[in-house]
Order: C-alpha cells, then structure tokens, then sequence
C-alpha cells in the first residue's frame, strides 16, 4: 500500500501536529541505563531505556525514551525486548517528556518522545519493503570534529560550554582505563582519538560505562556520536562522552569515514585552548545585513544559519578594567559590550582586531601600551560596525 498522504518528518513531531500526523522511525542504538537517584532520603536503583529515532531525513533525528516508573519497574527492560536495533515503527498521538532539557539534548529534533502510553506504537514487519525502506538507514550529523571544536572556541562565551553537541568522526582507539577520583566519586576514564575527513584529529575522554561502548566497534570505524558534553576548565576545552551518550555506525556518513584512509591523510591534533573569536572574520561575509540594535537584539539565538550583520552609526560602550578587555589567556576580547543607536541596545561580543578602534587606538600595541597607566579612555565616535550572528553564540559578535 502507499504511504499516506499525512506522514510527517521527525522535524515537524510536537504536540500541535500530534493529533493528525503519522511518523514512521527506525529505532537506533538501543540501550537500558542504570542509574541511582535519592528519594525521600533512600538510595533508588534505576534504569531507562533509551535509543535515537530517525525518519526520512536523516539529518532529523530524535531522543525516544521509557523512563523509570516506580509502579512499572521493569518497563525499560520490556522496552529492550521491543525496540530492537533497525526495528521500524509507526508512531501516532505521540507523548513528550516534559522533564527533557534541551541543552543536553544535542538532536535537531528537541523534543523527546515517550515510547509508551499515551504515545501509539505499532511495529512495522520487515515483510512490508516499502515502510521499511522508508526511514533512512543511520543518522547525519552536520558538525565536523573541526566544526564542533571551532564553535566551542570561538563561542566566546563560558556559558555557551557544557552544552551537549553530536559530531561525526572517524574512531582510531582508545587508551587503557585509568581509575580517577573527582568530588569524592571514584570514575574510570580513557581517551579515544577521532580524527574527521578535513583532518582535524582530537581526543575525547569515555568515562565509565562509556568505556564499553566502545569495545565492540572497530578501529577505524566511522562513528556518529549523540550526546558529546563540553566544558571549559581554566583556559583548556574538555570534550566528553559519558553513559547517556549514544554512538553509531550506521548510514551513508559512517560509511564514508569508515573508506577514509587516515594514514594518508594530513592530520593535526585540534588545540584545546578556548580563544574566543577566532576564525569569525574569515566567516564573514562581503554582503552584510543592514540591521538595527533593536532588531538585533530580537534576533539573538534564532537564525538557522550564521548571517552577517552590519549596523551603522551606532556607539560601543567599552570598559575601561582591563581584566574586562582581556581573556585569561592575556587576548583581546569584550563579553557583552554594548551596542546602542537610535533604536536601543543589544550586547555583542567584541573580538580582538576590533578592540583598539574603541578605544581610538590603530594598533593592539598601542592599547597595551595604556594599561597600568590608568589613562584608558574610550571613543564616544559613532562607527558602523559589521559582526556575525551565530546560532551556537550566546550573543552577536561586532567587528
């Protein structure tokens, strides 16, 4: 039979669209998680069930979930049984776990499903070609290990990091387990290199049962991971891949790392080093955005891409601390200056080629030769600034 007109894509899943539409999604990395959590001051051992559903587009990608249930304990073990690895399902009237935090959640698709009332579940026999063909065959991420590495530290920002991201890239081992004690908790770590297509080589630590994971797919292997956390510590980037994260080495973007011959290709260890601001003049683009401030502060975090702005006879309040001009890596760079014209004010980042001019300095030396001095002054000049908006920043980075 043809599949009916009212079939959706995973992007479109949410509760406005719930009651009309179908979803038809092949299950992905399947996985029971134990887990303890504290409740009325007693220790509870838990577990849930997770995978990663994808439909048609396999850059739509999502979270299903069977979460632990005091009155059903055994729900996520069920679920084991039933949302096996390649396994297509219908999907109607779906449900969506209210406690999910986005900013844990590196899927395009946001919301996570439930996979059990209210949600209707029906599974698709293999015998039907047409449904099973229907979703795609593994998932694609569009962050690059060089990408992912580059947002992290040019986002500028501290509370941009320990975010969760998904990256793809090709898995070339790991080292032997080391036992750690961090905050009292005895872990196990170790670390696995990636190394992506344009070269761009890093290590990323697998903590605990994370460690595993790993045990069962090849070297060399192209591998899809969903759920890689990064934090900053100090002036270093730390990217992890704890128990909760998902990995794959399924579809056409697995298959390409796999037939990457990383002997021959020319790879660089990725710096971890946070250094705002790099390499954003280079994604400039030569046509700008006229915008204002008060557009542009609407704007913040909302594009789908990265767009190129440009606002003109607007002022910059700069700071006059230094320790406010200054990163702890001693670079130029202002968090948060603001930007005002005649329509309000938004705050933008400032990066280091551009922070002599407010200071109506021609040079960084120039400037540096005025701190300590207690002579620091700032321009009160109306200028025409040209910045990036970025949807992975905390705020818009002016030029």
């Amino acid at each position: 039979m043809p599949l009916s007109k009212n079939v959706e894509t995973l992007k479109n899943m949410n509760t406005n669209t719930a009651k009309f539409a179908t979803w038809y999604v092949r299950v992905i990395n399947p996985r029971v998680t134990e887990y303890t959590f504290t409740a009325r001051g007693e220790s509870v051992a838990a577990q849930k069930f997770e995978c990663v559903l994808v439909s048609q587009d396999s850059e739509q990608y999502m979270l299903g979930l069977v979460p632990f249930d005091f009155k059903n304990r055994d729900a996520p073990k069920r679920a084991a049984t039933k949302f096996v690895e390649d396994h297509v399902f219908e999907i109607k009237t779906p449900a969506f776990d209210t406690k999910a935090r986005p900013e844990y959640n590196g899927c395009p698709v946001k919301p996570v499903l439930l996979l059990n009332l209210p949600t209707s579940i029906k599974h698709i026999a293999p015998t039907n070609m047409e449904i099973h063909k229907y979703p795609a065959k593994g998932i694609t991420v569009s962050i690059t290990i060089t990408k992912l590495v580059c947002i992290l530290k040019d986002s500028g920002a501290a509370k941009s990091l320990g975010r969760t991201f998904d990256f793809c890239g090709k898995y070339l081992g790991k080292s032997v387990a080391k036992s750690t004690e961090a905050k009292g908790v005895r872990r196990r770590v170790a670390e696995a290199t990636f190394v992506d297509e344009d070269g761009g080589k890093v290590q990323v630590s697998l903590w605990d049962a994370a460690i595993e994971m790993f045990d069962n797919v090849p070297t060399d292997s192209g591998v899809v991971v969903v759920g890689c956390s990064a934090q900053k510590q100090d002036a270093e980037l730390k990217l992890s891949i704890w128990p909760s994260a998902h990995i794959s080495t399924a579809g056409d973007q697995a298959a390409a790392l796999t037939a990457l011959d990383a002997k021959t290709l020319d790879t660089q260890m990725l710096t971890a080093t946070f250094t705002p601001g790099q390499n954003v003049q280079a994604t400039m683009e030569d046509v700008a955005f006229p915008t204002c401030a008060a557009a542009l502060a609407d704007a913040v975090g909302m594009p789908d891409e990265p767009r190129t702005f440009q606002i003109n006879r607007c002022m910059l309040d700069a700071p006059l601390q230094e320790e406010l001009i200054l990163t702890q890596d001693d670079r130029l760079f202002i968090n948060k200056c603001r930007l005002r014209d005649r329509t309000g004010g938004v705050d933008v980042d400032v990066l280091s080629t551009a922070v002599p001019a407010l200071y109506d300095h021609a040079t960084e030396a120039a400037l540096r030769a005025q701190f300590g001095t207690q002579s620091l002054t700032s321009t009160k000049n109306r200028v025409n600034a040209r910045g990036l908006l970025r949807v992975e920043m905390a705020s818009p980075s002016a030029i």
